[in-house]
């Protein structure tokens, strides 16, 4: 719901959404298998002890472009991640689990660019926990070499994988992972001792230990330098979003991931 004030010089937007308002519409599944493609951003979903800890929690959020092609500024609700499958998996008390662990990645895979042109053979998505160094780009040999771990998360072939999964009963695009199956986000993501998905240094997982959790998400074209930001995964109790670059303040951040947004704006005179 956006209510909007004027009084005067001073125009006051407040947008209040709560809990489930603010997934805009809840995706239900009836016993459906999961088909997610080549350049889906798939998030995941692992703990390492406590409730869960033989689940990985794994989300198709869609295909790639929805999230370079975001207007600027603008805020997506992700509503394929339900709150419920997480209380679910990882107890009532999920958003305040410090062994709880999340993150996002996607590809080209090894054959093809995007399909619309926009990136190259090779290309990888990653997120990274705010306030860490940007991902780096790397050689195509060295990205294809890391899509081969992110491909067996969704793609047919892998036991564990994403694809083929049976969807929670709260998305049709979500499912409950066996961590230890190969394909699995656990068994991909941990192979190589100290980097995800052999590739990524340090990780691109945050921990689930804050009111609200901030990555930033990352394209990895094959080159050198430092990968293209094109804005922040925000993760809080009221559920996921993504806020596309320029993001707004630490502190508004903080309000979307709570579900509560407050605007001020002041005319000039």
């Amino acid at each position: 719901m956006i209510t909007q004030i004027t009084s005067g010089r001073r125009m006051v937007v407040l947008l209040a959404v709560a809990g489930a308002a603010f997934l805009t519409s809840v995706i239900h599944s009836g016993a459906q298998t999961i088909t997610p493609q080549l350049d889906d951003l798939i998030l995941g979903f692992h703990a390492t002890g406590g409730q869960g800890q033989a689940i990985d929690l794994e989300v198709d959020l869609g295909n790639i472009s929805n999230f370079y092609d975001a207007a600027v500024g603008s805020t997506l609700p992700l509503p394929a991640l339900s709150l419920q499958d997480l209380s679910d998996a990882y107890g009532a008390s999920w958003s305040t689990r410090t062994n709880l662990f999340w993150g996002a990645i996607a590809t080209t895979g090894r054959a093809n660019g995007t399909s619309d042109g926009h990136a190259p053979v090779g290309t990888l998505w990653a997120t990274d926990p705010d306030g860490q160094p940007a991902w780096q780009q790397g050689s195509i040999f060295a990205q294809k070499t890391a899509s081969a771990a992110l491909e067996a998360v969704f793609t047919p072939g892998s036991a564990g994988s994403l694809y083929g999964a049976t969807a929670t009963s709260n998305s049709s695009v979500a499912a409950d992972i066996t961590a230890s199956s190969p394909g699995s986000w656990s068994a991909e993501d941990l192979k190589t001792l100290g980097t995800s998905f052999s590739y990524f240094n340090p990780t691109v997982d945050n921990v689930v230990s804050n009111a609200v959790n901030v990555s930033e998400l990352y394209e990895l074209q094959p080159g050198s330098g430092a990968g293209t930001d094109l804005g922040e995964l925000v993760l809080g109790p009221s559920g996921l979003s993504f806020i596309a670059v320029p993001e707004p303040s630490a502190g508004l951040l903080a309000a979307i991931g709570l579900g509560l947004i407050v605007v001020l704006r002041h005319r000039r005179s």
